[in-house]
């Protein structure tokens, strides 16, 4: 993993999730395409074009080699819906 920072903040337009994953698959942070809540459906395809699958866990059981990724409810994040 090479950690990429994120260069845009807020609730609105933070790309923290693009910096996640282009630290995840070490591509410089504009090969990620911006992602947001609803867009989990554009962000397993793009994965998969990129040649990689993305497992969504409720609950994770066991050990696992894996990179996770998660989001919190930080004020603002899961109200960018409503």
């Amino acid at each position: 993993m090479r950690p990429v920072d994120q260069t845009s903040y807020g609730a609105l337009d933070g790309n923290c999730f693009s910096a996640c994953i282009a630290s995840i698959l070490e591509v410089p942070l504009t090969a990620v395409p911006y992602f947001w809540g609803p867009g989990q459906d554009q962000f397993i395809q793009w994965l998969e074009e990129q040649g990689h699958v993305s497992t969504f866990l409720v609950r994770a059981v066991g050990l696992f080699r894996a990179y996770p990724v998660s989001a919190h409810g930080q004020p603002g994040f899961l109200q960018q819906g409503a």
